[in-house]
């Protein structure tokens, strides 16, 4: 070991010395004139993650990032937080001791003009031991935000330490990362069970309405669709009606099927049916059970 500064001296009595076994505090050593050989044993203090990775839930309201002081302090020990959007880690359920590798995640963020963008929020990002404390494990506590709201299965953010005083940050354990899983139900959809299209208002088309029943994402929807079936024959309104609805991230809006109908081949006074069959697409749910009814009346 090398004094930094060649010919220091020490007065009698005793001395707190810190040593930093990896220069993060203290600069390199100056030249001088070989030292003295002193033996001893020193040991930390150091500051260290204790695990690699929290798996938690979107309904999870908090996890503790656990920090551990390694070694006795006798002075004020502190250390910052920084916090970044995203993050590498195992699945949930898999191991890096069983041959798993980290993978890449979606960022979870803690800003944005929606509920939806604001996954997680912590509040403290400072922690501090007094000299001597006997605990030696502190938490860096992480507020998960439930939005209700469907999103990506699975986002992370990643804590990481920096900025110790009188400690060491053990480098291969300085971060964490924090994975959210999204436990929200996709969006719902359904064709409305009845909808009315009347000859006396003199209307060419049919528009067949499919509502948002439940849920709220932030991703897109699409949806698939097959107009066909029911009592009404086919060479009443035009044929081969297929095609995809569209909901953007927070639409919850009814999107309509426009049905061109040969009201000249249409009887008066009848009562025929239309079907119409959704097919599930993108981030979505379907209500089964549910066709369109398209009524045709005289004047």
């Amino acid at each position: 070991m090398w004094c930094p500064t060649p010919a220091t001296f020490f007065a009698e009595g005793v001395h707190v010395v810190r040593l930093s076994f990896n220069a993060q505090q203290y600069s390199a050593p100056m030249a001088g004139p070989a030292p003295d050989t002193v033996s001893f044993h020193a040991v930390g203090p150091q500051l260290r993650m204790t695990r690699k990775v929290y798996h938690v839930g979107e309904s999870s309201s908090l996890v503790g990032v656990d920090v551990e002081l390694v070694g006795e302090s006798v002075l004020h020990v502190s250390v910052s937080i920084n916090v970044s959007f995203g993050g590498s880690s195992v699945l949930p359920g898999e191991d890096e001791l069983e041959g798993y590798q980290p993978v890449p995640h979606a960022q979870a963020l803690s800003d944005g003009d929606r509920k939806s963008t604001r996954d997680f929020a912590v509040p403290v990002r400072t922690l501090h031991w007094a000299p001597g404390e006997p605990q030696v494990v502190k938490q860096v506590l992480v507020h998960v935000l439930n939005d209700r709201i469907f999103e990506i299965g699975l986002e992370a953010l990643t804590l990481r330490l920096y900025n110790a005083t009188n400690a060491d940050i053990v480098l291969n354990a300085s971060a964490t990362v924090v994975t959210i899983t999204d436990d929200d139900p996709m969006l719902l959809v359904a064709v409305r069970p009845h909808t009315a299209v009347y000859r006396a208002n003199a209307v060419t088309y049919a528009y067949i309405p499919v509502d948002v029943i439940g849920g709220e994402t932030a991703l897109p929807v699409q949806v698939g669709y097959r107009v066909g079936g029911g009592s009404l024959p086919q060479s009443m309104y035009a044929a081969d009606i297929v095609g995809t609805l569209d909901w953007a991230p927070h639409d919850q809006g009814t999107k309509f099927v426009r049905v061109p109908l040969h009201w000249d081949k249409i009887p008066f006074e009848g009562e025929l049916s239309l079907g119409m069959t959704l097919s599930p697409g993108l981030n979505v749910r379907l209500e089964k059970g549910h066709e369109t009814m398209a009524a045709s009346y005289s004047a």
